[in-house]
């Protein structure tokens, strides 16, 4: 979840992804297939979520159940992923209290979800770093109009507008980095600041300090280092963790993002030969054909 405790500050609204209709939207790649395979998981007998190979097959049906949502506000959508084996994705991972090695660890999750998504015709960007700091940058580079993320880290990384609670069971949530700036009266910098002070996934913060806290003092102008002598600690130097939110390293993009042309036949053969059940094939192509042609 990222910086989870900004949510207490952040300028967050209830909104409606169908306000959003006809755009072009960064998915943050791995948040999204873990929210929407979770629901799965929920909602369907486990055995039909392994193959005869005992491989789970969850994800897959995740990314279709919730591909076909975008397809129906017709969305066109780039997913970004984080860059495997990285120190700085260790770090994130090694503070994380979820399911975030989701794909890292398993070579079977990543290469069918990449291939899913080529069958689909969905472009995604193999990051430099960080899922969500690409998803960023795509809106920053005015290549996509928002963010789809439950992590509050896009807008660290500078995304001006993030949706939030995207797989359809509550309200989708818009997260906004200009209102959230103009209500505590802040710099994109000093929120950076803040979020450090109160805990990421790359620093667990200062003890006894929450972002209302790290907000008060931080916008009078009190550093970080200051605010971690005040609570009785010696902070290491943040800066480059400063920099790396400020001023992320991300991928090269080239061409434009257009609508995807699904190869429905070819989709429905990789269903089948990664061990979809026949009922279970046949649900999720007749429902991703309608979301095609709805």
């Amino acid at each position: 979840m990222g910086a989870k405790d900004l949510a207490k500050i952040s300028v967050i609204t209830e909104t409606s992804l169908s306000q959003f209709s006809g755009r072009t939207v960064a998915i943050d790649a791995l948040n999204w297939i873990i929210e929407f395979s979770g629901g799965v998981r929920w909602g369907m007998d486990a055995s039909r979520l392994r193959n005869s190979n005992g491989e789970q097959i969850d994800h897959l049906v995740g990314i279709l159940r919730g591909i076909r949502r975008l397809f129906r506000l017709d969305f066109d959508p780039v997913f970004t992923f984080d860059r495997s084996g990285s120190s700085t994705l260790k770090s994130r991972h090694s503070n994380r209290s979820d399911d975030s090695h989701f794909w890292q660890d398993e070579p079977f999750r990543r290469d069918t979800t990449r291939k899913l998504l080529n069958l689909l015709d969905i472009p995604y960007v193999e990051g430099e770093m960080d899922g969500e700091a690409e998803a960023a940058a795509l809106v920053r580079k005015d290549y996509a109009d928002f963010v789809i993320s439950n992590d509050l880290d896009t807008m660290l990384f500078g995304a001006p507008v993030t949706i939030q609670n995207f797989t359809g069971s509550d309200s989708e949530k818009l997260l906004s980095l200009a209102g959230t700036l103009d209500t505590l009266n802040i710099s994109h910098e000093q929120l950076v600041d803040i979020a450090l002070a109160s805990g990421t996934d790359y620093f667990e913060g200062i003890d006894g300090v929450g972002p209302k806290t790290a907000a008060e003092a931080i916008s009078d102008g009190t550093s970080l280092q200051e605010l971690g002598r005040e609570h009785g600690q010696k902070l290491p130097d943040l800066e480059p963790l400063r920099s790396y939110y400020l001023n992320p390293q991300t991928a090269e993009i080239t061409g434009e993002i257009r609508s995807p042309q699904p190869d429905i036949q070819a989709v429905n053969g990789f269903l089948d030969s990664v061990g979809f059940d026949d009922e279970l094939r046949r649900s999720e192509i007749s429902h991703l054909k309608k979301s095609i042609n709805h």
